[in-house]
């Protein structure tokens, strides 16, 4: 059967470039306790798409650890929640829950960062501190940026680590379906040289907005090893196993980071770039 796809986003990256301040210390993520997710998104709210034909930027792609996965994904989709949202028609026959086969979009409905407490500095640092310091670094037009690093020094960061958050609404509209093919996709921003790092990817215990305010959601699974040097407006592309990926379940995701100096991302708030989740469903 063809499958439809639709092209969401064409992205324009332009930039001042500077140098990256330096950040040192390891960190672990933070912990948290799971918070009640919201529902997932209709299926109206949804775009299907592929950025990485369309948007600029090279695209990086991500190698999948599955040594830690369960077989199918069932447990961890429970424990970690994915939430997005894909638009646009696709033809062929239509699931019970509205939905057609194809390939959909699913926009990041969170997608920022958070200073975890640390010994050295106990006080949890929420989106605001951590996104707006992120912003700063960058220095350029584009805002609500995050970014990942083992150690933010700076009045802001006070030595705690900056650990990026995304959370994707699949919509209940493709019940039914079931998902075949998954893929994050995050966009470097455009402001800062010398990314050795791309962070970690993991599933992370499930939040809202409000709780990322008060604290880190521990971190569940590995997904994806770190993909190593990143460049200025590249497009980062990890596959997701596809049994973690639940139409009306939410997605929740973390970047982890590895090294001490900082790569900054946009975040589900930019006006260009914002991150999305690819998933095929048949």
């Amino acid at each position: 059967m063809a499958r439809p796809l639709v092209v969401l986003l064409s992205l324009v990256g332009t930039s001042c470039i500077r140098p990256n301040p330096a950040f040192n210390f390891d960190a672990e993520g933070g912990a948290g306790s799971e918070a009640a997710s919201a529902t997932a998104t209709s299926l109206d709210a949804v775009t299907t798409s592929s950025t990485s034909a369309d948007a600029t930027g090279a695209v990086t792609t991500g190698d999948v650890d599955t040594s830690t996965m369960s077989a199918d994904g069932t447990t961890l989709a429970s424990e970690a929640s994915t939430s997005g949202t894909s638009a646009g028609g696709s033809s062929g026959s239509e699931s019970s829950g509205g939905g057609a086969p194809g390939t959909y979009d699913v926009p990041a409905v969170i997608g920022t960062c958070v200073f975890p407490a640390v010994d050295a500095a106990p006080t949890h640092g929420g989106p605001d501190e951590c996104s707006g310091d992120a912003d700063a670094i960058n220095n350029t037009e584009l805002d609500g940026l995050m970014m990942v690093d083992v150690q933010v020094n700076d009045t802001a960061g006070m030595t705690r680590p900056a650990v990026p958050y995304l959370r994707f609404d699949v919509p209940e509209g493709l019940a039914g379906l079931t998902v075949v093919f998954a893929t994050l996709h995050v966009q470097v921003s455009d402001g800062v040289t010398f990314l050795p790092q791309s962070g970690e990817l993991w599933l992370s215990a499930n939040f809202t907005a409000e709780t990322l305010e008060s604290e880190a959601p521990a971190l569940v699974e590995l997904i994806a090893a770190d993909m190593g040097e990143v460049q200025p407006d590249d497009w980062l592309a990890w596959p997701i196993e596809p049994g973690l990926v639940a139409p009306g379940q939410p997605l929740h995701l973390a970047l982890k980071p590895t090294h001490d100096k900082g790569v900054i991302l946009r975040g589900a708030n930019t006006a260009f770039g914002a991150p999305y989740l690819t998933i095929e469903v048949e």
